[in-house]
């Protein structure tokens, strides 16, 4: 029985999901992807201003630059192959992030359950 229930990861679009994918495999924040792609396409670290315009593009608009998808399935490319280094890249030197617990559907559904029972023992 189908009740409608698509994983969130499906209500994504799809250069989004490029993007987060991307930041994720390189442990960055997308923000610092986003710079590192400049300097990647443009050759030359961006202006902080361009680099915020851009992002807040990107954050409220849903807008991924070309050059940002690119470099963003060059660095996907790159794992697919094993061979991502953060080095050649150029974003060594950026903060790295600790990957996030995958809690998966259970937990999900485990937390669904635990808010009916509560609503039911509020209600009795």
């Amino acid at each position: 029985m189908d009740i409608g229930y698509r994983p969130s990861r499906d209500l994504i679009p799809a250069d989004l999901r490029l993007v987060s994918d991307a930041a994720t495999a390189l442990r960055l924040r997308e923000f610092d992807l986003f710079r590192a792609a400049w300097r990647s396409w443009f050759g030359r670290t961006p202006d902080d201003k361009a680099m915020e315009r851009v992002f807040v593009a990107y954050l409220f608009h849903q807008r991924v630059p070309t050059w940002v998808r690119h470099f963003a399935r060059r660095v996907l490319a790159d794992r697919e192959a094993g061979s991502l280094d953060p080095d050649r890249l150029g974003v060594a030197h950026y903060p790295r992030q600790k990957p996030l617990a995958n809690s998966g559907e259970g937990y999900v559904t485990g937390l669904y359950i635990a808010a009916v029972v509560v609503c039911v023992i509020l209600l009795a």
